[in-house]
């Protein structure tokens, strides 16, 4: 299996999110995750990843990357981190601004090290806006196995953007 289908890995994230996000989510466990580099995961991410994420998603180092840089991002935005009706772009759209489009536009071109950098700093600016996201678009972003199933995504967060912040006009549908 290379990537999770997208009902499984909702379930999939909102229990991650649910127990991450959860009042009674040890401090420490949450901070570990904060603070987390994918290269060397801490106890709680190891203990999140073998109780929740089933095994077929867990089998290559791309795919417990992938998950470490999902529960830090959710550590990172905690308590209120997941909101399954809250795509990204529809999100960012709603912040505004150049930034938000700078950013979005940032995370979508980059690969590898970069998209996990840009992923932090998107992370980060959402908690500073106090703003929660459905995690499930940026894990299929980080799930991407081959280049198409990655532009599928982007387009997908692009237009979530692109909707929300300008509607296309009745006549430019028709064209």
């Amino acid at each position: 299996m290379s990537e999770p289908d997208s009902q499984r890995l909702h379930a999939v994230v909102a229990s991650l999110a649910g127990v991450i996000g959860h009042d009674q989510f040890p401090r420490g466990d949450l901070a570990e995750l904060r603070r987390l580099r994918p290269e060397m995961p801490p106890a709680a991410y190891w203990r999140l990843l073998f109780d929740r994420v089933p095994e077929a998603w867990r089998k290559s180092d791309r795919m417990e990357r992938a998950w470490a840089l999902v529960m830090s991002g959710m550590a990172v935005m905690a308590p209120d981190c997941h909101s399954p009706k809250a795509p990204l772009g529809r999100v960012l759209a709603r912040i505004g601004g150049g930034t938000a489009e700078s950013r979005l536009w940032t995370l979508l071109r980059s690969r590898d090290e970069q998209l996990e950098d840009h992923l932090r700093l998107v992370v980060r600016f959402l908690a500073s806006k106090e703003e929660r996201v459905d995690w499930t678009g940026l894990a299929r972003l980080l799930f991407a196995a081959d280049e198409a199933s990655r532009d599928a995504v982007c387009r997908q967060l692009a237009r979530g953007f692109y909707m929300t912040e300008s509607p296309a006009q009745p006549e430019a549908a028709a064209e």
